[in-house]
């Protein structure tokens, strides 16, 4: 691939313009990550754009970012189509470049109350029950879709949770995928509230056992087999 990029006048082009240290260190990602030659010049084709849209809007280099790299592959799908490889091949000139020293680091993500429920949850669901990563993450889905619709005000609201909230969720949801796919959902939504209950939630303890009661009757009943002919909404 060196001999290619030695060869290539895209490379060459691109090289001779005013961001030569970052085409050649781009070039040597992509080598080291071992990218045929069309994923090679598609990269460069598209950093090469990049670069010119930069110049075209007066930003800098040095201001790239994530959301920088967003507002350019909106532009750029107003006029092409956004390829599959396309989101990769940015990524990866902003990891070229942070390593250089040429950007700022990127900004950690923002952490939600949700978010740090849910790795509680993961935890216990670990710890207490003994579960595998792979299986825990099984869980997630469906008890991330609980808490926005059952408990959108954050952790304050989860005392409040009742046998309204738990059957309408799993109503609403019971026919979402396969008759699997609802017992699973109550399978999780079972092992949440016995978290709940254990966790700090003792508002909870006097209606755990009706809510388990709920959570066992739903798994019983009907309400998984969707009608013949219908399609599954996941």
């Amino acid at each position: 691939m060196r001999e290619n990029l030695a060869r290539s006048r895209l490379f060459q082009r691109l090289k001779n313009g005013s961001h030569r240290q970052v085409i050649e260190r781009y070039a040597v990602r992509l080598v080291e990550d071992g990218l045929a030659q069309q994923g090679t010049w598609r990269c460069l084709n598209l950093v090469g754009d990049l670069i010119s849209w930069i110049g075209r809007t007066r930003s800098r280099l040095t201001d790239l970012d994530e959301r920088l790299v967003e507002r350019f592959l909106r532009r750029r799908a107003t006029k092409q189509s956004i390829q599959p490889g396309d989101h990769a091949a940015l990524k990866r000139l902003l990891s070229v470049l942070r390593d250089a020293g040429m950007i700022a680091p990127a900004e950690p993500p923002r952490i939600t109350r949700q978010d740090q429920i849910l790795a509680e949850f993961s935890d216990y669901l670990q710890r207490e029950r003994g579960l595998a990563p792979t299986s825990i993450v099984r869980y997630l889905p469906a008890i991330r879709r609980f808490l926005c619709e059952a408990s959108p005000a954050g952790s304050d609201a989860l005392s409040k949770i009742d046998h309204v909230d738990v059957v309408g969720y799993v109503e609403r949801h019971a026919r979402d995928g396969s008759a699997m796919f609802g017992k699973a959902m109550c399978w999780s939504l079972r092992a949440f509230l016995r978290y709940l209950h254990q966790r700090t939630e003792p508002s909870l303890s006097g209606r755990l056992c009706a809510l388990d009661q709920t959570m066992e009757a739903c798994e019983s009943a009907d309400l998984f087999v969707r009608p013949a002919g219908a399609e599954s909404t996941r």
